[in-house]
């Protein structure tokens, strides 16, 4: 008996010691970004946050160069609003002073419940999260779940474990290795920013199936974000921090669609009814800023052309404000898009060579002529 525990804390720690061989890209995202918040946020005016849309559209190293100010990306793949105000509050604790930050909270993620997100849950969350999201949803399951996953790496990843092992039979290398290799790279040279490839491939048609994977034809906003949404916005107030809520660009055939099914509207009014509220809060609406499908690496996601002009516009914005002896006005439109010089070095993946986008849960993934694994 005593062997065969001693067996399962080695099995166990070896999991946890490799993510890179068991842990899919969103999940990664998810450990950087709890583990940046804390090391990395201490000393940054001015803190990216939210999910994938900041991560793919704000680059630190382009608003740093035009503000002077250092600045990191927290946001997470798939991130729910739960995710973003703990990451925040993370980085408060660690001592970080900012002045500003930029958030965003995308639509279809607002949709989901905090159990939409337990596998990523499980890599990250504290005891005292883990007991705010019980207690914010009602249910003791959700508890039971991440805790059981916190404990057991082979259970939160057991879908990497197993093709994992398929591929060591095969005398392959783990699946996930050279993907998550790729994506930490990006990560780590550019700030926490995943600087996106342009795609040939996407070509701005959006089809009835994706549409309805985008959730572009309803909106509702699930109990548990909006108190975190407030939360957060509680938090950023008594803090005297300001708050930039984005709401980046999606390409044309994607936003006309959600205008036409209403889910845009009530989205909107979504937003409006905390703008409102929360005097600190000013709104970047890039929503109708001329950026053509040539600019996203899929439906959703600025590639690092649009990123450097999006970060770049973001930049001279949160600069008026600090310069302003007056607030400015607290519902900006984003510029229409218009080819901006990239100043500072970048590396994206292309360069990289493999991953185009990371979203809720997938990606895009491709492979030269000629290159193996």
């Amino acid at each position: 008996m005593l062997g065969m525990l001693g067996l399962m804390v080695a099995i166990e720690s070896f999991v946890a010691r490799h993510p890179l061989d068991f842990s899919d890209p969103v999940s990664l995202s998810w450990q950087l970004g709890a583990r940046d918040a804390r090391d990395e946020a201490p000393g940054c005016s001015i803190l990216c946050l939210g999910d994938s849309l900041v991560k793919h559209a704000v680059i630190p190293k382009v608003v740093a160069a035009h503000t002077g100010r250092r600045v990191v990306n927290l946001a997470l793949a798939r991130g729910p609003a739960p995710a973003t105000f703990f990451l925040l509050r993370r980085a408060l604790e660690a001592g970080t002073r900012p002045e500003a930050i930029v958030v965003d909270f995308k639509p279809s993620v607002l949709v989901g419940s905090p159990r939409y997100n337990l596998r990523y849950w499980q890599e990250i969350v504290s005891p005292r999260e883990c007991l705010e999201l019980a207690r914010t949803t009602g249910g003791s399951s959700l508890l039971t779940a991440i805790v059981l996953g916190r404990l057991l790496p082979t259970f939160r990843s057991r879908l990497e474990v197993r093709d994992a092992v398929l591929a060591a039979l095969r005398g392959e290398v783990p699946p996930m290795r050279p993907i998550n290799r790729v994506c930490r790279r990006n990560w780590r040279v550019n700030d926490g920013a995943n600087v996106g490839a342009r795609n040939p491939a996407f070509t701005g048609e959006v089809g009835p199936d994706e549409h309805r994977k985008l959730l572009s034809h309803l909106w509702y906003c699930h109990h548990a974000n909006a108190a975190h949404v407030r939360r957060l916005l509680d938090l950023t107030a008594a803090r005297g921090i300001r708050v930039y809520w984005l709401l980046p660009p999606l390409s044309p055939q994607l936003q006309a669609r959600r205008e036409q099914s209403g889910a845009e509207a009530g989205y909107l009014r979504f937003v409006q009814s905390m703008h409102a509220r929360y005097r600190h809060l000013t709104i970047i609406d890039g929503r109708h800023a001329s950026y053509d499908h040539t600019l996203f690496v899929d439906a959703t996601h600025l590639n690092g052309q649009g990123a450097n002009t999006l970060s770049t516009d973001l930049a001279s914005l949160l600069d008026r404000d600090r310069a302003a002896l007056a607030p400015g006005p607290r519902w900006v439109d984003l510029p229409a898009y218009r080819p901006r010089p990239v100043i500072v070095p970048l590396e994206d993946v292309e360069q990289s060579r493999r991953v185009l986008s990371i979203s809720h849960g997938s990606l895009t993934f491709t492979r030269r002529k000629g290159e193996r694994g």
